[in-house]
This record gives structure tokens, sequence and C-alpha cells, in this order.
């Protein structure tokens, strides 16, 4: 169902909100619980990557931490999902949340090129570049 249109002829016992904010219809307890756990699903994911950003910060090895080729797959994996959920005209909720994981792969990968490049000038391996 569409998220436009009027909410008590196309959807009479369904959640307002989650009409209007999701874009469904729900109208029992199952596709309650469905948006609920849905939602308790993207924030999980969303979460995930913090003790990561955050353990990088701290200790300065993002670089040697994780795997160039494991980011980039990362990212390939995500760019398919977002074009993906554009093709499919999937629901606004899809869209923001396959650009966030874009957005969040993009800060990794500027992470691991920055403490790269630390590490690397560090090590007067950067003279060229620098200077």
């Amino acid at each position: 169902m569409s998220g436009g249109g009027n909410f008590s002829s196309l959807c009479p016992h369904g959640i307002e909100w989650i009409w209007y904010g999701l874009g469904e219809c729900a109208q029992g307890g199952r596709d309650i619980a469905s948006v609920v756990l849905g939602l308790l699903s993207i924030v999980c994911f969303m979460v995930s990557s913090l003790p990561q950003y955050y353990s990088s910060c701290k200790t300065g090895n993002m670089d040697s931490a994780l795997s160039i080729w494991f980011l980039l797959f990362w990212l390939a994996g995500d760019s398919c999902n977002l074009i993906g959920s554009f093709l499919a005209d999937q629901l606004p909720l899809q869209k923001y949340t396959a650009v966030y994981y874009i957005l969040a792969d993009l800060l990794m990968l500027s992470m691991f090129y920055y403490y790269k490049l630390k590490h690397r000038a560090s090590r007067g391996e950067l003279k060229i570049i620098l200077h």
C-alpha cells in the first residue's frame, strides 16, 4: 500500500503513524510486530558499526584492523542495495536506510585511508607527498 491517500478509507483499522511515516498499513498485532521488529533491526544495524568507529579512533589502527577489500566489497554490496531500492520503488524508509549504509561505508573507508596515510607519514613514507 502507499502512504498517500485517505488513511481512514485505505487503512481503516491501521496505525496512523505507521501509515504516514512508513507507507504501510499495519492493522493487527502481527503487522505491528513486523514493523517494530523491522525498525529494531535497522537500529541494530545502524549502531553495530559504532564500536568499530570508537575503537579505531581510540587506537588509531583502522588500517590494520580491516581489509581494504572487505570495505570495498561492503560498499559495492550496499551500493547495489541502494540502486535496487530505487529500481524497485521501495518504501522511503528502505531508501533512507540504503543511503545511510552508503554514508557509513564511506566514513569507514575515509577512516581507513586517514589512518593508513597517517601511519605512512609517521614512518616517513609520505615525504614526497607532504613536501
